[in-house]
């Protein structure tokens, strides 16, 4: 096996990390910005709410 061959297959290695990793990383953004905005609806309901209470 070529010292080239072992670099190729580690850089590919490392660009299958990234990707998965980038994959997580964009689901748990995701999953938090849903999350900010069900607090911020329920926040908005509940001011709503009070309002026509008055």
């Amino acid at each position: 096996m070529d010292i080239g061959d072992i670099i190729y297959q580690l850089f590919l290695f490392m660009v299958l990390i990234g990707l998965v990793s980038g994959i997580i990383f964009i689901f748990k953004y995701l999953q938090q910005k849903l999350n900010l905005m069900k607090e911020i609806n329920s926040k908005l309901d509940r001011l709503i709410e009070e309002k026509q209470k008055d």
